[in-house]
């Protein structure tokens, strides 16, 4: 049963530019670059039919490209105890509308997506259970790079897990061609 979700891939120098924004927070597991992608829809375990179902149902996608810039760096939970580090992204209605899209191509198929908010972000780190602070971090944040991210596609991802974390394969492309 693959484990799909939807979401934008990083240009290779802006995930590298964002794999250096990293401070010595116990419990982090820093994202290596390989694994930095915004998420817009996350879908499960898929049986293969289902799965197959998806990669035929988001051919039908019709949205035209825009240009994020990087906004600012985040946490889920207190800075004293965050369970995610992440960086936004702006502007976000165009995401909005490209996640509404895709959930309204896939509901079809029985997929509702998630119940919370839809919160575009790309995560940098993920902590353990006992984490340390990202106050500082986050009170004396370092220069985000100034590299665009063009969505120019969306691409449907398939992720397992690993002993270094999960893998991300992308499984299709969908080009944004408005």
């Amino acid at each position: 049963m693959p484990r799909l979700f939807t979401g934008l891939e990083l240009p290779a120098a802006l995930a590298a530019a964002l794999t250096r924004i990293r401070g010595d927070i116990d419990g982090a597991r820093w994202q290596r670059q390989d694994q930095l992608h915004l998420t817009l829809n996350f879908l499960g375990n898929l049986d293969d039919t289902t799965a197959q179902a998806v990669v035929q149902q988001l051919a039908a996608l019709q949205a035209a490209p825009f240009t994020l810039a990087l906004s600012r760096l985040h946490c889920f939970g207190h800075p004293d105890k965050p369970r995610n580090l992440w960086i936004g992204v702006a502007p976000e209605a165009p995401l909005h509308a490209l996640q509404q899209q895709l959930h309204m191509l896939l509901e079809p198929l029985g997929l509702r997506g998630e119940a919370r908010r839809f919160h575009p972000h790309i995560t940098l780190a993920r902590f353990s259970r006992h984490p340390g602070s990202a106050a500082a971090l986050l009170a004396s944040p370092p220069s985000l790079p100034a590299d665009t991210l063009p969505v120019n596609q969306v691409a449907l991802y398939q992720s397992t897990p690993s002993s270094q974390g999960s893998v991300y394969t992308v499984v299709a492309r969908y080009p944004l061609t408005g």
